[in-house]
């Protein structure tokens, strides 16, 4: 279905789904949508071309600026954290939010500098109905490959991601010449807080340390779960200094968690090591010295953080 999210320049169109076949009726002011056979097909197989939102997108967009000589679109899906925008704005808009049984599909605008004439507006419904299922099988996409590269438990960058996301900061850091530090997070003492009030308070327990550590850093910093109670933050353009008083920031907020269950309140603490990249260095180095800093931090007895300058590897 696509509604209209306002009443100016736009109409109904009820689209219903039925199996892999979608059907359409405009509302009765409406004549039947224009636009040759070849166009629809050439839309068709320009949207079938990608899995990518962005991409299917501009196709759908290009072909609005030949058939209405739309100057500019605007797309948004906020469960999908997509927003995009192409071309200009004009003056006049058609606005819809797109909806399919299965799904919300997001919400889209077109417009130019002409107003809409009502055989433009069945048109362009008559383009929204090629546009629904090339879209729904992106974005059903685009969820699968963020679900392959999240935590299920934490909602944050898995393992996987992780080492997607390092290889990429690594590769800007050593193009780009700027900082790149890494914080290697292990909590003090999990397993007892496992065994003392049972695994499920345990999840709740890294939910809450998750939640802490993202307070605690900042907007542009990445975390990740390593595995177990252990997560990783990337800090870019962070050089070491800045690294060692995040780290002690993010110690402080773990520390200060005030979690309680039916088996009374529980303690956290973490240990915490740092390490800032250097030339020529591997991921996995990078990592091993972030490592052996948070270890050489729970030496201590924990609750601390150490930076890795002064370890040798």
């Amino acid at each position: 279905m696509a509604l209209p999210l306002s009443t100016a320049e736009t109409t109904e169109l009820r689209i219903v789904q039925a199996d892999d076949a979608v059907f359409a009726s405009a509302s009765p002011r409406v004549s039947k949508a224009l636009g040759t056979l070849e166009s629809r097909v050439q839309l068709m197989t320009a949207l079938q071309a990608s899995l990518s939102v962005d991409a299917i997108l501009q196709a759908f967009f290009r072909h609005a600026q030949t058939r209405l000589r739309v100057s500019g679109m605007w797309y948004r899906h906020n469960e999908a954290a997509e927003q995009l925008t192409f071309g200009t704005e004009g003056t006049h808009s058609l606005a819809y939010r797109l909806i399919t049984r299965e799904m919300h599909l997001g919400e889209l605008t077109v417009s130019r500098q002409r107003v809409f004439s009502v055989n433009n507006m069945a048109e362009f419904e008559d383009m929204l109905m090629s546009l629904l299922h090339p879209l729904h099988n992106a974005l059903r996409y685009a969820a699968a490959l963020k679900a392959a590269r999240t935590d299920s438990l934490t909602q944050i960058g898995n393992r996987a991601a992780l080492h997607e996301s390092l290889d990429f900061a690594i590769n800007s850091a050593r193009r780009y010449q700027h900082s790149l530090s890494v914080l290697l997070i292990d909590l003090d003492h999990f397993k007892q807080i496992n065994d003392s009030h049972g695994h499920e308070t345990g999840d709740r327990v890294l939910q809450e340390v998750v939640a802490a550590i993202i307070d605690a850093t900042r907007n542009t910093d990445q975390c990740f779960r390593l595995g177990g109670d252990e997560f990783v933050v990337l800090l870019g353009n962070t050089p070491a200094a800045g690294a060692s008083i995040i780290a002690e920031r993010v110690c402080q907020a773990i520390a200060s968690l005030n979690i309680c269950s039916d088996s009374g309140s529980i303690v956290t603490s973490a240990s915490v090591g740092s390490a800032t990249w250097q030339t020529d260095e591997s991921q996995t180095e990078l990592l091993e010295r972030a490592d052996m800093a948070m270890y050489q931090a729970k030496s201590h007895g924990g609750n601390t953080s150490t930076y890795s300058h002064s370890i040798s590897l």
